[in-house]
């Protein structure tokens, strides 16, 4: 295999030292990062937030702001 070298910033190597998982070469963490993703599907994210407190908290929230009246003067101005 054919090897190239790169010049990197100590804090671009820093970077990429971080996202490195224990047992991958720096060259698979970079074919793994810029890899052709597909684009999402809905399904993906199905129970996502499940089991999050922080969803608990959006939730209540969109609940209360949707019993709270509106006044129409204000957004029809």
């Amino acid at each position: 295999m054919t090897q190239k070298t790169i010049s990197l910033s100590t804090e671009a190597y820093k970077q990429l030292a971080r996202l490195k998982k224990k047992d991958e070469s720096f060259s698979q963490l970079i074919l793994r990062l810029t890899e052709s993703k597909s684009p999402a599907k809905v399904e993906a994210f199905a129970g996502i937030w499940k089991e999050s407190r922080e969803w608990d908290e959006i939730e209540k929230e969109i609940y209360k702001r949707r019993l709270k009246p509106v006044d129409l003067d204000v957004h029809l101005g």
